[in-house]
């Protein structure tokens, strides 16, 4: 049960802050003022390799239950920094 709740946790920090990272990218959202396009779009690819990385982990068998997938529109109302 707790690696259950582990790999959702990391699957939703991951889609939210790769959604987050994004939205940025699109110009729809404003990043910190130190990073430069190509520090957010680092950072993108990082988080989507994590996501990545959990779905293929489900995929081939390496979790004791059925993965829940985060709802992709709540994690991107958090990532917006909207109250989920």
């Amino acid at each position: 049960m707790q690696e259950r709740k582990a790999r959702y946790e990391t699957m939703r920090r991951a889609l939210r802050d790769a959604l987050g990272d994004l939205n940025i990218l699109a110009g729809n959202a404003v990043g910190p003022s130190d990073a430069s396009w190509q520090d957010v779009a680092g950072t993108c690819a990082v988080n989507l390799e994590v996501l990545v990385s959990q779905l293929r982990q489900a995929r081939i068998g390496n979790c004791e239950a059925a993965i829940v997938f985060p709802d992709p529109e709540e994690c991107l109302r958090e990532a917006e920094g909207e109250t989920v």
